[in-house]
């Protein structure tokens, strides 16, 4: 008897034009490991399906308004891509028994599908403390458009069965953040909208927090390999938010109090020219390194090679590079505030939390651990196969 289908739809996966989206990979191989469904995996985009550490990947391709503009007025065209994709692939909506969106902007899928069966479990997965998504496209910054973006994505969520958040944090303040100000408080999204408390409130489904977990097949401990000096990495878009911008700026006050110190950034993006600018205005070209994205399968060795990770980014909804490094044995330093610190337990936040936008703090706690060389520890354990078996669990579908 063929299994039932666990429809997972995601813009994030590694593909052979990117290696972005390996945290997506390893959720989809442990719910493949589970063994109670056949996972099909869909990513947008165009060009031909392929396969992927032995996951067939679907290329769904998806219409978009230009520059993101009134984006909800297109999901039905594209509702109507994904049957026409499935009824290629042989998929009836009757043998789906799980769509999983892995964005609240995929969401109208498994709103969709949960329309045409409604014995299908419908799920959105959010994965940032500001998921509600009210400033897509250029017209974001226009109140109406924001007002409008609001309702539609109420009308999403209340049409689900589940909303999956990677944090308790993400769950928390979904649909209490409002994406102007990181650093800004925590409350109703409506207080900043057009016509603000006049509108309904959320209306949400179940909830649930699944964390992004490691697989330990591929990210574990092993003997480091042998290095001069003290190394510091980090993995990160080059992104306004990710900041890697403090992390350079502790490595200009570091250079001269840290021998044989190494900084290598790993990543791409619209800020890595300022970074290089800052680098070579600074003189530190010594000691920072520009590398190219890493293939998921090497960055095991990349965690081993280092002897300190660092994300200085402040605004996360999870951060699998930081627990992934951990996993290979080299400990990570992160903001405060980020969702993962509430894994961390008390008595070793002072050493592994650092206040956002802070260099000086930033390089205080890492000349302590070049001198202390403190272990790290979590307050879950988060083996990926383990929590997507609870997570299936609570489905109640077999």
């Amino acid at each position: 008897m063929s299994k039932p289908i666990y429809l997972y739809i995601t813009p994030f996966f590694p593909s052979p034009e990117s290696w972005r989206g390996g945290y997506c990979l390893d959720a989809a191989k442990a719910i493949i490991r589970d063994g109670r469904y056949d996972v099909r995996v869909v990513v947008s985009g165009n060009g031909s399906d392929y396969e992927w550490d032995g996951i067939k990947v679907y290329r769904l391709r998806r219409v978009g308004a230009p520059s993101g503009v009134v984006p909800f007025l297109l999901g039905w065209i594209n509702n109507l891509l994904l049957k026409r994709k499935l009824r290629r692939e042989g998929v009836d909506n009757k043998s789906i028994a799980v769509c999983h969106a892995n964005t609240l902007g995929f969401g109208h899928y498994s709103a969709w599908l949960k329309r045409k069966n409604q014995s299908c479990k419908a799920i959105i997965q959010f994965h940032s403390s500001y998921s509600l998504s009210l400033r897509s496209g250029r017209l974001g910054v226009i109140p109406v458009h924001a007002t409008l973006l609001y309702l539609y994505h109420r009308h999403v969520c209340k049409n689900v069965d589940i909303l999956a958040f990677v944090s308790d944090m993400s769950r928390r303040t979904f649909g209490k953040r409002y994406v102007d100000a990181p650093e800004g408080k925590v409350e109703d999204v409506r207080s900043q909208l057009l016509f603000g408390r006049s509108l309904p409130p959320l209306k949400l489904p179940k909830q649930v927090v699944v964390y992004n977990g490691i697989d330990t097949s591929i990210f574990y401990p092993k003997p480091k390999s042998q290095h001069e000096g003290f190394v510091i990495g980090c993995v990160a878009n080059f992104q306004p938010l990710k900041d890697h911008m403090t992390l350079l700026r502790a490595a200009n006050i570091l250079k001269g109090k840290i021998n044989g110190l190494k900084v290598r950034l790993v990543g791409s993006g619209e800020t890595l020219g300022a970074c290089k600018d800052y680098v070579r205005e600074n003189f530190l070209g010594d000691i920072v390194t520009f590398e190219q994205e890493i293939d998921h399968r090497a960055m095991p060795d990349f965690y081993r090679s280092l002897d300190l990770f660092v994300m200085p980014s402040r605004l996360e909804g999870f951060l699998c590079v930081c627990v992934e490094s951990w996993a290979c044995g080299t400990p990570a330093m992160f903001c405060e505030g980020t969702a993962l610190s509430e894994l961390v337990p008390e008595s070793e936040k002072g050493t592994w939390l650092f206040k956002p936008l802070d260099t000086e703090d930033l390089a205080e706690k890492i000349i302590a651990f070049h001198e202390s060389r403190s272990q790290q520890h979590f307050l879950k354990d988060l083996e990926i196969t383990g929590l997507w078996g609870e997570f299936i669990e609570r489905l109640g579908t077999k």
